[in-house]
């Protein structure tokens, strides 16, 4: 295996854990901010409560979930876990609950679809709060270890992170190569940082002031 497979291997699972969560999180934001149904409060607060439950208690269900659906050594186990962020679905909720219930409105006068207003009219104008996610979930998707470590056994499929681990040991006193090999893999985070970095910082300060 080349070197550079591996960052493809990384660069296909950041840009589809990317997709799929930006996707979800939005309309599950949307829901939140623009729509009143039974039990809206008591979701939200049961989604709340399990941001505080760390990620790792689950991984032996999960796994043992994973091992069931025979996923294993597939890169499903590594999206589906994911599709949706439960931080990310209160990050647009509140982007969105700044759009004007007016203009919903009026797209719906002029025959639009729900999801048409979705895509069409909400998710441009919380473009800086998409990029700011964005980034933040690609980072996240791009240096993650522990996943690809548990479910993927086939050395084809492994990504960056953890070839760069497996590095540290193969080449002890070779450091040249695990720091050429760091460098290569910072490339593309900042390659889209520097797409990104108008979008980014207009997500982080918007609604620091008001008006």
């Amino acid at each position: 295996m080349y070197f550079w497979e591996y960052i493809v291997n990384s660069l296909f699972l950041a840009a589809a854990t990317n997709v799929i969560q930006t996707f979800f999180s939005s309309l599950g934001g949307y829901a939140l901010a623009k729509y009143n149904f039974g039990g809206k409060n008591i979701i939200m607060l049961f989604m709340l409560t399990s941001m505080m439950i760390p990620g790792i208690l689950l991984l032996a269900p999960v796994y043992k979930l994973i091992v069931n659906i025979r996923w294993v050594d597939t890169y499903w186990a590594l999206l589906i876990p994911g599709a949706c962020s439960v931080f990310g679905m209160f990050l647009f909720r509140q982007a969105i609950v700044g759009v004007p219930n007016e203009l919903i409105e009026a797209g719906r006068i002029d025959g639009c679809s729900e999801f048409s207003i979705y895509l069409k009219l909400v998710m441009p104008l919380v473009r800086p709060m998409t990029g700011a996610f964005c980034l933040v979930t690609f980072l996240g998707s791009w240096n993650n270890f522990l996943g690809p470590q548990i479910f993927i056994h086939t050395r084809a499929k492994l990504t960056l992170p953890v070839i760069l681990s497996q590095y540290m040991d193969v080449y002890t006193q070779q450091y040249g190569v695990f720091l050429a090999g760091t460098l290569l893999a910072i490339i593309p985070p900042a390659i889209l940082f520097f797409c990104l970095q108008r979008e980014f910082i207009s997500g982080l300060s918007s609604g620091a002031v008001k008006g």
